[in-house]
């Protein structure tokens, strides 16, 4: 037999007595780890941290998450008109329950804003609205009479509901002017026509189940035009606008 060197023994003693100090080494705790890592880098642990589901509902929520819920998925509500709205300002539009959307184009009547709708841009504009309030008939009235006006406004209630079903839809009826129109001079007989027209305008409303806005406006609102309202006017119709909103 050969003899067994002293220094190897004592080197595998050494070697054994690590790895059985390694393995009676008690386990890390990983709670204290964490503790630590947060208490310097003074950060919440990702299992901690609160996200938000794909499809959320008001139920998954905690209750101390509600304001942010109501802050994030607000409904969205779109403002379309032509120049009559011109003035207004999407900021004083906006609510606590509702994200108001602003958008106009002078001299925009019914036909061009159902083609508005169906563009690309129109589509962007309305992705996960809910309600669309439209300011619109001024321009279809200056071309035509009160019976036609309603009829395409008939028309256009009709399309908009088959290009987005579900959607709310309101409806702003036609306030003072006595600018003239292709038909009818300037004065009495335009008031006549929109008060004729807004009748009509609200038993339609009745008939398809949608709903009005009437500011109320008076000559004093109205600028030296005789059309497009004044800075007072539109702070009216904003305010009509947010009462609006809010009662819903």
């Amino acid at each position: 037999m050969k003899p067994v060197s002293t220094s190897k023994s004592i080197t595998c003693n050494k070697v054994m007595s690590k790895n059985h100090q390694k393995k009676s080494q008690k386990p890390k705790n990983k709670r204290r780890q964490q503790q630590r890592w947060r208490q310097k880098y003074n950060k919440k642990l990702l299992c901690e941290q609160f996200t938000y589901p794909s499809f959320p509902s008001q139920n998954c929520f905690p209750w101390k998450y509600e304001n942010i819920f109501h802050q994030i998925y607000k409904p969205i509500t779109v403002v379309a008109g032509s120049s009559i709205a011109s003035r207004l300002i999407e900021y004083n539009l906006q609510t606590t329950k509702d994200l108001v959307k602003l958008t106009y184009e002078s001299g925009c009547n019914c036909f061009k804003m159902l083609t508005w709708l169906r563009s690309i841009e129109g589509q962007e504009m309305m992705r996960g609205a809910s309600r669309i309030i439209l300011i619109l008939g001024t321009n279809d009235l200056h071309v035509m009479c009160a019976e036609e006006t309603v009829h395409r406004i008939r028309e256009t209630v009709e399309a908009i509901r088959l290009l987005y079903p579900g959607l709310q839809l309101a409806w702003q009826l036609l306030q003072w002017r006595i600018k003239g129109t292709r038909y009818l001079s300037s004065g009495v007989r335009v008031l006549q026509e929109i008060d004729k027209c807004n009748i009509m305008l609200l038993e339609l409303s009745h008939r398809l189940n949608f709903q009005t806005i009437d500011p109320r406006l008076t000559r004093y609102h109205i600028s030296d035009d005789n059309l497009h309202p004044t800075y007072e006017g539109s702070r009216i119709i904003e305010q009509c606008v947010r009462q609006f909103l809010e009662r819903q």
